[in-house]
């Protein structure tokens, strides 16, 4: 069993399965993906509202991304922001969501639950959830299962029984604006920012590939994050317009939207690309495993298949 549908936890539900295991994934959000997340306006514009591309550096990431590229659900969005500095940084068509939806792919995979407990019962893991969205409560005896959310959530999951490595997060608000037209944001379309103590990073999702219309992501810095992430959504809202004025170049503002990523980093990344408890049956994956970010996401959920593989 599999909680947690983003990249680590697709992709390790894919191992186990390729290698002929029963797999269930289980992800409290309504769609699959986590931070592949791409948001939809009302004028049809699409903007990414989590990881706004992604780079390769290990071969084993290299060859998946290689395949979506043959498909063209992948493609080279630049090699740098202000100029280029030889690196591919990838994207997605029609927005990072579309790779979520390819890895899910033919897997048992149900959203809109919430797991509230693992435990360890005899030679069984047992997961329980409770009734919401919809769904009945419900139970499930697994043989293993790993666990995919970000540690501190994987930790209440688990309870006191379990010791868990201490990983904590850096958040990000991602406001995405649509536009009433284009405006040229860099050559690329996107920016990296370092002074501004407001944004890090903005993505102009028509120039990627993302949104046939303008709509742009801007991203916070994870300190002005911090101090407003439970603010009400019109105060953090109205704060990140006033601070991406000047790059818009005077178009008017059509529609905004905001999302709240409390785990968007981690400080911190557990030097293996995976993290099993005692005895083996209760692993851990995602990007603060092995490797941050979107590859490292990857190469963590294939770790955690490839151990239990191993001991079938």
């Amino acid at each position: 069993m599999v909680v947690g549908a983003g990249v680590a936890g697709l992709v390790a539900a894919r191992g186990l399965t390729d290698a002929g295991h029963t797999v269930i994934v289980l992800d409290k959000g309504r769609r699959v993906g986590g931070r592949l997340s791409t948001r939809v306006f009302a004028n049809g514009g699409r903007a990414d509202a989590g990881a706004q591309f992604f780079t390769v550096r290990s071969d084993e990431f290299a060859r998946a991304v290689a395949s979506w590229q043959e498909t063209d659900l992948v493609h080279e969005w630049c090699r740098g922001f202000s100029s280029n500095d030889g690196h591919p940084r990838y994207a997605v068509r029609g927005g990072m969501s579309q790779l979520a939806t390819a890895l899910a792919g033919g897997l048992d995979v149900t959203c809109s639950v919430r797991v509230e407990q693992i435990r360890v019962g005899g030679d069984r893991v047992i997961v329980t959830w409770p009734e919401a969205h919809g769904h009945g409560a419900g139970r499930v005896d697994a043989d293993a299962v790993i666990v995919t959310v970000p540690v501190p959530q994987a930790s209440v999951l688990l309870g006191s029984d379990v010791v868990v490595p201490p990983i904590s997060y850096l958040p990000t608000l991602s406001l995405m604006v649509a536009l009433d037209r284009d405006v040229d944001i860099s050559p690329s379309g996107g920016l990296q920012l370092v002074e501004d103590p407001v944004l890090s990073f903005v993505g102009d999702n028509h120039a990627k590939g993302t949104s046939a219309s303008s709509v742009i992501t801007f991203h916070s810095t994870s300190d002005f994050a911090a101090s407003r992430l439970d603010d009400p959504i019109s105060s953090i809202s109205d704060s990140l317009l006033r601070a991406t004025r000047p790059y818009l170049s005077g178009a008017s503002v059509v529609e905004t939207q905001l999302q709240r990523w409390r785990y968007a980093t981690p400080v911190e990344v557990f030097p293996e690309r995976m993290f099993a408890t005692e005895g083996g049956r209760i692993l851990l994956a995602g990007d603060a495993f092995g490797g941050p970010k979107v590859e490292g996401a990857f190469l963590s959920g294939m770790a955690a298949a490839d151990q239990i593989n191993r001991g079938r």
